[in-house]
């Protein structure tokens, strides 16, 4: 199958912004909490819109046994800044961009800037650029305050204001909406049970995003945890690749590392 990359057609980001407490699990919020967020996508503006984490520091504090230049990643620096639409009717909370610049009145108000990352689009001809949140779609959840408000209306451009948002220590990157559960497991291409073959295992998700296509398997490995019921017959590495080590059978399965949802055993007899 060709590389296929997600294009940036206008249509490839969601913005939601949530208060605290939006969901049971912050971390891991439903589709349906996510839609009982602001959507605020349609008032950000393209300019100005940076947003991200990063490593802040490394801590360098070795043990004697450790090697000589081991390092350890320190806390995660995040944040950003997001440019708005000023409404032309201020007091009318029933338009969008009024409900949003409300939203942002409050002087250090703290919440969660949640953004899909997948390329998500709506459909042609639907009122909203921006489609609802489903079981399956890739987020990036920052817990921070909004803060250093300031304009931006320069020469003929659109009258707008931008905030700056402080990390407030709460940081989930490429997670998953919902409750999604791993689908059955199967070989990628041709097995090749035997002693010392190697056969790459696929796995997906339930859900609209991963999902498994005709004759390919949408599968993201590094997302799982793999096992074997008996390694003395088969091993699996953490890319999904199955090696025969002697005859026998042995039962492979994959954990969603995100939820814990595990997938039904796949039996291999290694010949």
């Amino acid at each position: 199958m060709a590389n296929t990359q997600i294009t940036a057609d206008g249509y490839a980001i969601s913005v939601w912004w949530a208060l605290p407490n939006y969901a049971a699990d912050p971390s891991n919020p439903t589709a349906a909490e996510l839609n009982a967020t602001r959507d605020i996508t349609c008032e950000v503006a393209w300019e100005n819109f940076s947003f991200g984490s990063q490593a802040s520091n490394q801590t360098s504090d070795p043990a004697l046994c450790d090697v000589g230049n081991t390092q350890t990643r320190g806390f995660a620096q995040f944040g950003g800044t997001m440019s708005f639409f000023y409404p032309d009717q201020y007091a009318d909370l029933t338009q969008s961009d009024a409900a949003t610049f409300a939203a942002f009145q409050t002087a250090d108000v703290v919440g969660y800037v949640i953004i899909r990352v997948d390329g998500e689009k709506t459909t042609a001809g639907s009122p909203t650029k921006s489609k609802p949140a489903a079981n399956g779609d890739f987020i990036s959840i920052y817990k921070v305050q909004a803060d250093g408000w300031s304009d931006v209306n320069t020469g003929e451009t659109n009258f707008k204001y931008t905030i700056t948002f402080l990390p407030q220590g709460d940081v989930w990157v490429n997670t998953v909406v919902g409750p999604a559960t791993v689908a059955t497991l199967a070989p990628i291409g041709t097995p090749e049970y035997t002693v010392d073959g190697k056969t790459p295992i696929g796995a997906y998700l339930t859900g609209r995003q991963l999902a498994a296509v005709t004759g390919e398997w949408n599968g993201y490995p590094g997302w799982f945890r793999w096992t074997s019921s008996d390694s003395t017959v088969a091993t699996v590495d953490a890319n999904g690749v199955v090696t025969g080590v002697s005859t026998g059978s042995a039962d492979i399965t994959a954990t969603f590392k995100n939820t814990g949802a595990t997938s039904a055993p796949l039996a291999v007899a290694i010949a």
